[in-house]
C-alpha cells in the first residue's frame, strides 16, 4: 500500500524539478528516498523523450532540405 501512495505522490510531483525552482534534496527531504528516486526517474525520461523527440525533428528538417535540393538540381 505505501508503495502505491509513494508512486501517486511522485505521478504529482514529477513536473516540479523541471518546471520550479525546488529540487530533488527539497523533495526527498519532504517526501522521501523513494518518492525522490521516483521523480527523478521520471525526470530522465522526459528529458530521452525529448532529446527524441528533437533528433526525429532534425531528421525531418534534413530529409525535407535534400528533397528541395534534388528537386532544385533536377528543375536545372
Amino acid at each position: 500500500m505505501l508503495q502505491a501512495v509513494e508512486t501517486i505522490v511522485a505521478g504529482i510531483l514529477h513536473d516540479v524539478v523541471d518546471d520550479t525552482c525546488q529540487s530533488l534534496q527539497d523533495i526527498e527531504a519532504e517526501f522521501g528516498d523513494d518518492v525522490a528516486e521516483l521523480v527523478a526517474g521520471v525526470s530522465r525520461l522526459s528529458y530521452i523523450n525529448q532529446v527524441s523527440r528533437r533528433q526525429k525533428q532534425i531528421s525531418n528538417t534534413v530529409c525535407i532540405m535534400v528533397a528541395k535540393l534534388w528537386l532544385t538540381h533536377k528543375s536545372l
